[in-house]
């Protein structure tokens, strides 16, 4: 045989060698071809806020559709996405860390680097277009990164929150005009304040239908206010993302052409004393102080409260807790949901296509750490989570509101439930750079625009001042590690 044709035969073995063991490699994966020895896989994943029991059965079902390998999942709840993120950074610098892990969306800026992208040789939705194609328009926006050119998926979205209006269904019909709240904001400011009582000077309200206006005693109140901000067409970064952009113009929002002043100004206006509109305070959370506004929510004192899902179940248990120690709470029967109000009028509220409507997104995708050893088995579990079979178990037993497009229209036949799904579709979220200190920083510009000591639009930017720094440290930006983030004083 001559040297030529042996090494013929050589290629032509190893193309079979290759063929014969690759789908005892990668098999596992897909549920393929078994193998004598079933590696044995953990997969630790960190998660926030659910309980590990939701997802026991998935996790069963994960594993025996895969028989090529033994899967067990180490599950951590946390309930402090700080926490989550210290730990996180900690571990990975020594080597460690999760193999899955819950992430703010926001996270993909600092810490992209900490973090493994979806292989798209084994994965469908690890395509931008099958993404986009799949999952709301939110998660494409966050989860699909740039990265040097070539469009990756960083994470997956296994729900989505979004902020509605939670409400007594006897307190609206015994006290307001209508069963339900108004869809769009002129109407529902008409309903509330005929309901509302003070005292004489207008320095103390008494008797109130909503929270809205503050920060400090709203569990959702920052939320509520950037929802605002948006719907007054205000934009937070220009197109590079590194330049934030509130304080700019934003011609046609409002009255003074600055969206985010003029969303303040209106989101102040509940709690300005003396104002026309003034209906909250920080008497009206007086009873139930570490509760805040779902204290006076359950307690019947308020008919509405601005809630994302995870506060629907929050005050299903409060009920429970309180009907044994207070007596004095309504009843679970009586909690119903409505989309946040939007600015449009009354008249095409209920026929306005959702490219006319703005609602805020909160959810915390799953993505696989850059340490993990077994990556394709972390991924494959993630996209298992988020097929519609799954989603839809999710959403039965835990009332996690899917992010997939073909599973939301039968979550919005519910009838607590749907209002959520519904704006799921239209959705987006507000990437705020170190999110607590900014919380801190804005809801002293709030109660300083409350207090007459500075306009709005000085209070805007004054804030914008400060996320700019925040945004700067961020990325890295010369100079900017030396920078104290803070507002020193009111712009004239």
């Amino acid at each position: 045989m001559t040297k030529e044709a042996k090494v013929k035969i050589g290629i032509l073995v190893g193309v079979i060698v290759a063929v014969l063991v690759g789908p005892f490699v990668f098999g596992w994966i897909f549920g393929g071809v078994s193998t004598t020895a079933a590696p044995a896989i953990t997969l630790r994943m960190w998660n926030l806020y659910d309980e590990e029991s939701l997802y026991t059965g998935i996790f069963q079902e994960f594993a025996a559709k895969r028989p090529n390998a033994k899967f067990r999942v180490e599950y951590k709840k946390y309930t402090d996405i700080a926490e989550l993120e210290s730990d996180l950074i900690n571990e990975l610098a020594e080597g460690k860390g999760p193999d899955i892990v819950s992430i703010q969306p926001s996270w993909l800026a600092k810490h992209r680097g900490k973090l493994s992208p979806m292989p798209a040789q084994y994965f469908e939705n690890a395509n931008p277009e099958r993404f986009r194609a799949t999952f709301v328009p939110a998660a494409a926006d966050d989860l699909i990164v740039n990265d040097q050119g070539q469009e990756l998926v960083y994470a997956l979205p296994v729900s989505m929150d979004t902020l509605g209006i939670m409400y007594n269904s006897d307190f609206l019909l015994n006290n307001l005009s209508r069963g339900t709240p108004a869809e769009d904001w002129d109407t529902f400011v008409e309903d509330i304040t005929r309901f509302v009582r003070t005292n004489r000077a207008q320095t103390r309200v008494l008797r109130t239908a909503v929270a809205i206006g503050r920060i400090d005693n709203m569990t959702r109140g920052l939320d509520l206010l950037q929802l605002l901000m948006m719907q007054y067409g205000a934009r937070f970064y220009d197109q590079t993302g590194e330049r934030v952009t509130i304080a700019d113009p934003a011609p046609g929002s409002g009255s003074s052409g600055f969206g985010a002043a003029d969303a303040m100004d209106f989101f102040t206006s509940f709690s300005k004393p003396g104002s026309d509109t003034f209906l909250w305070d920080t008497n009206m959370t007086a009873d139930l102080p570490d509760q805040n506004d779902l204290g006076a929510f359950v307690s019947g004192s308020i008919g509405m409260m601005f809630a994302y899902p995870y506060q629907v179940r929050d005050a299903e248990r409060l009920i429970s807790q309180y009907q044994t120690e207070r007596g004095d709470v309504i009843t679970p029967d009586l909690i119903k949901v409505a989309p946040a109000p939007q600015r449009i009028s009354s008249n095409a509220a209920l026929s306005a296509s959702s490219s006319q409507r703005v609602a805020i997104a909160n959810y915390y995708p799953l993505a696989v750490t850059a340490n993990s050893k077994n990556k394709n088995a972390a991924w494959d579990l993630i996209d298992f989570l988020t097929q519609p079979e799954q989603q839809r178990y999710l959403f039965a037993q835990g009332k996690k509101i899917s992010a997939h497009l073909a599973v939301i229209p039968e979550e919005m036949r519910d009838p607590i439930y749907g209002a959520f799904a519904r704006q799921n579709t239209f959705a987006k979220s507000v990437f705020l750079p170190e999110p607590e200190r900014m919380k801190a920083v804005i809801d002293g510009q709030v109660k300083d625009v409350i207090a007459g000591k500075v306009e709005s639009l000085d209070a805007i930017r004054n804030i914008q001042l400060v996320w700019q720094c925040y945004t700067n440290k961020l990325l890295g930006k010369s100079g900017s590690s030396s920078t104290e983030c803070r507002v020193e004083a009111p712009i004239n």
